[in-house]
Order: C-alpha cells, then structure tokens, then sequence
C-alpha cells in the first residue's frame, strides 16, 4: 500500500499510554498505576519511557500536583484516541475476554499490533519480519499470542502468503488508524516547539493533477518551509483503502455520491462540466455543429467504466446497448489522452478544469456537443473521524481557496 514517514513510526507500550493517559485524567501517577495494575515506581518509570520516546517533558511537578505540560495536553489527546481505535477494533470481541467489559487495549501488546500491521501491510510473515527488521519466528509468535488473547483466527494460509480473516481485517484496520494518530501527534509537538517537520498524505484522482493540488501545494510550500507534501496518485478503490486504513490524509478527485463505508464522508467543491474533445487537427474540429453519433465514426479513449465520467460516457452514448463499443482505449490519464489526440483522429470525454490550458493553447478542441448528464461533484473525501492537524487543515482550506479560483478560471 503506501509507506508512513514520521518521527513515531511504531505504536510504543500500550501500557505506558494508558498509565499516561490515567494521570492526566486523575492527576496522579499513584492513581493512574493503581487503575492500569501497576506499581508506582512501574508507573513513573512508564511514563519516563514515553517522554524518551516522544522526546520531550510531557508532565510539569507542581505545589504538589502533577499536570500535563502543552506537549503531553497534544499528546493525551492523540493518545487517547489511539486507544479508542485499538479498542473499537476488537469491540466484537471484547465480551469473549475475561470479565466481559474488558478493553482490548488492556490486552494486547504494541509488539503484538506491530506484527499484526507488518502482516496485513505485507501478506507475509516473511516479508513482516523483513519490514520490522526482526526475525521471522518473533513475528510469528506475537500474531499467534494476538489470536490467543482475542480467542480467535485473525490469520489464515493461502496460496503465496497470508490472509487475513474478516475479524483480522477489522484490527488491522483500527490499529493502523491507532498509529496514524500517533503520527499526528509526533507532528503536533514538532510544530509547538517550532519544527515544521510535518507530512501530508494526499491521495489524487487525474482532475485535482491539473491546477487545483499544484495551487494549494505551492501555497503551502511557500508557507511552510519544513513542510513535506506526498501525493499519492492511484485508483479510486486502492486511495479509499489508503484512506480508511490511515495511511491517507484525505483524498481529492470525483465523488462517489453512493459512499461505499459508513466511515468516511464527502465534501464538494464544485460541480465538474465534462466535454467531448479532439485534437485539433481532428476531421470534426472545425464543424460547427456535431452531434455524439458523428463522433462512432472515430476511435474513443474512455475512462473506466466504475468512474464517475465513464458512467456518464456509458450513459451518454448509450454503449450498453451497442454490440461492439467505441472506446477503444480505456484510460483517465490527461497526459496519454493528450498524446492519442494529437496522433491521430480519436475522441475523449475529460473535465473542462483538466483541459483549460491545452484549449487555451489551441492543442485541444472542445466539441460543439451539449451532454444530457454532463456534470460531477469534484470534492475532498476524508475519515468521518478524522481529527487534522494545523497543518492539515491548512492544506484543506487550500485547497478549497485553488478549487474556486479554477471554478472561476473556467467560467
């Protein structure tokens, strides 16, 4: 899938986190280690791992108390939210534990996730203990006492590697998300002691390629000099993954309407108009009035058909009923289309947003053809959870500021 960079790479000691997060909420590290089962002195000495981890003081000793300096106030809440995500993975099956009501983050181990997000990551046990770095059986062991303490199958045996059960998947993913948050908090205590080391993840569908992602990343570039934006460009079903297991900030492109999981959610832009173009040597370039069944004497390239256009293309055209289909190259890339219309007498359906400069250049021409069903909603989709960072939600406002200029650069 794609690779996390930051300065927390790995979930720390899970027990560590909570017996930190008990202090800040009760003010006490001899209460805290009394509800986590530990001792005092285990306690404090958790705590003192933390802060070497993270790297910085995260409690002040004060008139007696003990309070959560403006670090550890960031990384409580990132913290805490990570235990919620490793517990909402198991929710299922927390009933099954002892007790009933037991948490899975009291259960499980950060070495025991970090298998466990190795092996889904890679599909191999193998190639999970390459990527941890340690040897192939101490990952074995630790997926294997997962299962135990949960008292059920996440892993199963398939042909060339490993697959994951339905409860796996589950885990996988909210620990994953646990560790994204992890990630945020790294870059939060970066930024208050003026270290803009921070990464966007950003997954780009073709139409943001063109003005709007250049715009705002230029902006933020120039904002923030320490500031490192990854666009990660790829099929609408492979960002979603991306996305909803965290390793994706939010992604930018055609809107599905239909969402396909109840975790993430949509926010539109602007209304996309999609044209029929040709180059301009095209034999239709220079008519003044075309029509869509002019254009099936000519080879099409078409966008897939699971796309936002290609369903309007489909749609359109009417290709479901047609015995023999006119797109004769099936691709969404700008760059290739570009390249076909000027070899040879082919059509395409693009946004008008992607195709503004070749048609100001004369490269492009845009077809005299009005389609029934010619728009779609060009948005940001994120994690209905999803909490930015500042940065982050710089990047967004950004982007929204980069999509109404190009609204009004089209217009």
């Amino acid at each position: 899938m794609f690779v996390m960079v930051s300065a927390v790479m790995e979930i720390p000691n899970i027990r560590h986190m909570r017996v930190f997060t008990e202090t800040v909420a009760t003010g006490s590290v001899s209460m805290a280690a009394e509800r986590v089962h530990l001792t005092q002195p285990a306690a404090s000495q958790g705590i003192a791992k933390l802060e070497a981890t993270v790297g910085v003081s995260l409690f002040l000793r004060q008139q007696g108390a003990i309070v959560p300096t403006a670090e550890g106030a960031l990384f409580a809440r990132r913290v805490s939210r990570a235990l919620a995500f490793i517990d909402a993975g198991g929710e299922r099956q927390s009933r099954r534990l002892a007790g009933g009501d037991v948490r899975i983050s009291q259960k499980v181990t950060a070495a025991q996730l970090r298998a466990l997000i190795a092996v889904g990551d890679t599909g191999s046990f193998t190639l999970a203990a390459a990527k941890l770095g340690i040897a192939q059986p101490t990952v074995h062991r630790s997926a294997r006492a997962l299962e135990q303490v949960l008292g059920q199958p996440l892993f199963g045996v398939v042909q060339g590697g490993v697959a994951m059960t339905a409860f796996g998947r589950a885990l996988f993913q909210q620990a994953k998300l646990a560790r994204a948050e992890l990630v945020q908090a790294s870059e939060e205590i970066a930024a208050l002691a003026g270290r803009e080391a921070s990464r966007i993840m950003v997954g780009s569908l073709p139409l943001a390629r063109s003005q709007i992602l250049p715009d705002a990343i230029d902006h933020m570039v120039r904002a923030h000099k320490r500031l490192q934006i990854r666009v990660i460009d790829g099929r609408y079903d492979a960002l979603l993954r991306g996305l909803r297991e965290g390793d994706l900030d939010f992604i930018i492109g055609a809107l599905r309407g239909d969402l396909p999981a109840d975790d993430i959610v949509e926010e539109e832009l602007f209304d996309d108009k999609l044209a029929i173009i040709c180059g301009r040597h095209h034999p239709l370039a220079s008519k003044p009035h075309v029509s869509l069944a002019d254009t099936l004497r000519f080879p099409w390239v078409g966008p897939p058909k699971s796309t936002p256009s290609g369903q309007i293309l489909v749609a359109a055209l009417g290709i479901d009923d047609m015995p023999n289909t006119p797109v004769r190259v099936v691709s969404s890339s700008l760059v290739l289309v570009r390249q076909l219309l000027a070899r040879g007498d082919y059509v395409s359906i693009l946004s008008r947003h992607q195709i503004a400069h070749e048609v100001r250049q004369g490269d492009i021409v845009v077809l005299p053809i009005r389609l029934p069903t010619g728009e779609r909603p060009i948005g940001l989709t994120r994690r209905r959870d999803w909490s930015p960072t500042a940065h982050q939600s710089a990047f967004l406002d950004a982007i929204r500021a980069a999509a109404r200029d190009a609204v009004l650069g089209v217009e």
